[in-house]
């Protein structure tokens, strides 16, 4: 009984020490330290001169335009050569391009703005911190873009269902009682920012009860189709109302299900 208790002591004060080991082993980082990440300290007197002034104002444009690109012109106004190292985001749908070659004084190169309106539809305020020689640390200027992006009213319109990212024109499929396959097929649009590979969920889903997506792969925004297909011979019984769960989905069972009717009216008809 002796070595029973000494045992589950000596556990306990191994386990104490171990959680203090790794405790002290992490260290909590500043907020300060957090903010310079998100919003990185600009450096202040650098000769680089933007003449239009560094705030991009894109306007309103449509979600499905394709990519907004604006080409800005700077000006080293120092007595050094200036050379632009790297360009870092706010967000991966904006990006600066530009040649990192050495800019001689009172001469001027260009940055390629790039902003992919595609799933961000709403107010845009990004920023471009651009860093030069004059520190790696420490970005010599920021560029600020702005503007609204007008969503893609033709999804909704077109594909009133949705199975969370998934956009359908329904969510329901009807099929005759009989014992001959038969199949149908749901027009769809992937609404998110993601490609979206579907299947079946076949652990929830009766045997009699598949679908084939087509394309296999649906790239965001693009338009296709959604084979439903029906096999009596291959379930043990048939319900007048089935769910077909659909595999690919980040959602809850019950919100990425279809529902399937055999030989009877859905309710809403």
């Amino acid at each position: 009984m002796y070595v029973t208790k000494m045992g589950k002591w000596l556990l306990a004060m191994l386990l104490v020490m171990m959680a203090g080991n790794v405790v002290a082993q992490l260290q909590l980082i500043p907020q300060e330290k957090l903010d310079s990440v998100r919003s990185p300290k600009v450096l202040a007197s650098v000769p680089i001169y933007f003449a239009e002034g560094t705030m991009l104002n894109m306007g309103g444009i449509e979600e499905n335009a394709g990519v907004w690109t604006k080409t800005v012109t700077w000006t080293n106004v120092g007595p050094e050569p200036m050379v632009v190292t790297r360009i870092a985001s706010t967000c991966g749908c904006l990006k600066g391009e530009f040649l990192p070659r050495p800019v001689m004084p009172d001469s001027t190169a260009t940055i390629r703005v790039r902003y992919n309106p595609k799933g961000h539809p709403g107010a845009v305020y990004q920023r471009l911190f651009v860093y030069t020689n004059s520190s790696a640390d420490h970005p010599s200027v920021v560029l600020t873009l702005c503007g609204e992006v007008y969503g893609a009213p033709e999804v909704v319109d077109e594909y009133p269902a949705s199975l969370g990212a998934l956009h359908l024109r329904s969510t329901e499929v009807r099929f005759t009682a009989g014992d001959k396959p038969q199949e149908q097929v749901l027009l769809c649009v992937n609404g998110g920012r993601e490609p979206l590979r579907l299947s079946t969920d076949t652990l929830l889903t009766s045997p009699a009860l598949r679908i084939v997506c087509r394309p296999q792969r649906l790239a965001p925004g693009a338009k296709g189709e959604i084979v439903v297909r029906f096999d009596p011979s291959k379930a043990v019984f048939i319900n007048p109302t089935m769910p077909l769960y659909i595999g690919g989905l980040r959602l809850a069972p019950r919100q990425r299900a279809l529902t399937v009717h055999v030989g009877t009216k859905p309710k809403n008809e």
